[in-house]
């Protein structure tokens, strides 16, 4: 009970700090430890992922696709980057790591708020509605 009342809190006060009020579709969403900053943005025509230095230099587009990729999280040390896309038809996560970013859940569900672990080996993600914690695999 007291986990469930934590997960239920936390994503209160995560949901309750995005910045909404932009007016370019620019959303900060993320940073880390190493000075980056991962958002999303509508400024190509559809949401992608862009990732840049915290001075604002260097912005570069991880996603690159014709879809939606929404919602990224950075691990702490900058090497792994998880997003929701729905270039399959629904919203899946993404893991980007080693300029590469493959799917990570399997199952056709509704998959929403990925956030990676201080570690960088853990999401944690709501699927359907309920909160799911799963182990990244390398």
């Amino acid at each position: 009970m007291t986990r469930t009342f934590f997960y239920i809190v936390f994503f209160g006060l995560l949901l309750s700090c995005r910045d909404s009020g932009d007016t370019v579709g620019d959303n900060s969403i993320a940073s880390n430890l190493s000075g980056k900053l991962v958002f999303q943005s509508n400024r190509t025509g559809d949401f992608e992922i862009f990732m840049t230095n915290k001075s604002g230099t260097g912005i570069t587009n991880i996603s690159q696709d014709a879809f939606d990729d929404m919602n990224p999280s950075l691990s702490l040390s900058g090497n792994k980057l998880t997003y929701i896309s729905d270039r399959d038809g629904v919203p899946h996560i993404y893991l980007f790591q080693d300029n590469v970013s493959i799917k990570i859940t399997p199952l056709d569900a509704e998959y929403s708020s990925p956030q990676i672990s201080h570690r960088g080996d853990k999401i944690i993600f709501i699927r359907n509605y309920n909160l799911y914690g799963e182990r990244i695999v390398n």
